[in-house]
């Protein structure tokens, strides 16, 4: 690609707040000089790849949040947003967009390729266009069963407990509603059988994966990039990135386990190994961000047990010192609340006070 930039033009720059994040901005103006340019910044929060796919599932995100992005509209108190307002950056920042990206999507429905451009971005620094590619990628890899499921496919749905299970459809009716359908599955655990509806489909199970375990890598990668843009866009959407990335390693970690293979398997056991591992010290510190205590400290253990001792018994240290942090910001806070009720219930007491020294005296205050 050339880099004969002109104003309209499409470039990733480092973003000011980040040093080793990136995003994509567009040349709003350049000086006589050609030494600096003005850029207008894309959105941070990541959108679909746009595609001829009319239907309502190409429009959405299978585990990243969609957060909606009104042009010309600002934000306001976001210390994160480097995309509010117009910036001048010198010209030989600029870095031209990867090769892929100035072609159409469609040229690329290969899970694998999608999952390669997506990496490519990751390694750039900008997460936000290499979510884009992971999901196109996640959402190709489970297409067929997710909008015409079939007899013998494998699902994963979320329980009424809100845990992730493996079911396998028995059965499929067509509904009333166009892409409806009533599934009866049976749970792969437990063997229980319930009929459920394919809107409730988390992920559909790429069924040839158990090599090349894409789905996985591509859950976990994800999950790094939504740990990397909640610290990236408005603090407002921070927890949806957060609760994204955890359902990203839970999801994967499912996946490992159904993959996992026989005893003698090996190689097979060695990746599901390698998922889980990354899959638990990734929402450990999704959990810790959120200060769910508890489920941080149950997955940091379960990592020191699958034989990541360093890494969980760092995980367990953070944990503590972030507890210890937020009790004393607590008591900090509940003595400030007690010292404005405190100053408020006196301010009431000497103004009842004064009133009815005033109505004794037959005078009013007012």
């Amino acid at each position: 690609m050339t880099n004969e930039w002109q104003v309209g033009s499409i470039a990733r720059v480092k973003r000011p707040s980040h040093p080793k994040a990136f995003g994509k901005a567009m040349i709003a103006m350049m000086d006589s000089s050609n030494d600096a340019v003005s850029i207008l910044w894309e959105p941070a929060s990541p959108q679909p790849l746009i595609t001829t796919d009319s239907s309502a599932s190409a429009n959405r995100f299978l585990v990243a949040p969609r957060i909606s992005t009104k042009s010309g509209q600002k934000s306001s108190n976001n210390d994160n947003d480097d995309d509010e307002d117009e910036t001048t950056v010198p010209l030989n920042e600029l870095l031209p967009l990867m090769e892929f990206e100035t072609s159409s999507p469609e040229t690329s429905n290969d899970i694998g390729v999608l999952k390669e451009h997506g990496d490519a971005l990751l390694r750039a620094g900008d997460a936000s266009a290499a979510v884009a590619y992971y999901e196109a990628a996640l959402s190709r890899s489970c297409q067929d069963v997710m909008r015409s499921p079939s007899i013998g496919s494998s699902i994963i749905l979320k329980t009424k407990g809100g845990y992730l299970k493996v079911a396998e459809i028995d059965c499929v009716e067509k509904g009333d509603i166009a892409g409806s359908f009533s599934l009866d599955v049976a749970f792969v655990e437990s063997g229980e059988e319930m009929e459920v509806s394919n809107s409730t489909v988390v992920l559909g199970i790429l069924m040839k994966d158990g090599e090349a375990r894409l789905q996985e890598r591509i859950l976990l990668n994800l999950s790094r990039c939504l740990h990397q843009l909640a610290d990236i866009d408005e603090p407002k959407h921070r927890s949806a990135y957060l609760k994204g990335a955890i359902l990203a390693c839970s999801l994967a970690m499912v996946l490992a386990e159904f993959h996992g293979g026989a005893e003698d398997d090996n190689e097979a056991i060695a990746k599901s190994k390698g998922t889980l591992q990354s899959a638990l010290h990734l929402r450990a510190k999704a959990y810790i961000l959120l200060s769910k205590w508890p489920h941080a400290k149950q997955d940091a253990k379960r990592l020191i047990q699958q034989g990541k001792e360093q890494q969980g018994t760092s995980l367990l240290d953070n944990i503590e010192k972030r507890k210890q942090v937020q009790v004393k910001r607590d008591k900090k806070l509940a003595k400030a609340v007690a010292k404005l009720v405190q100053n408020v219930t006196a301010d009431g007491e000497r103004a009842s006070s004064l009133d009815g020294e005033s109505r004794s005296d037959g005078r009013s205050l007012f």
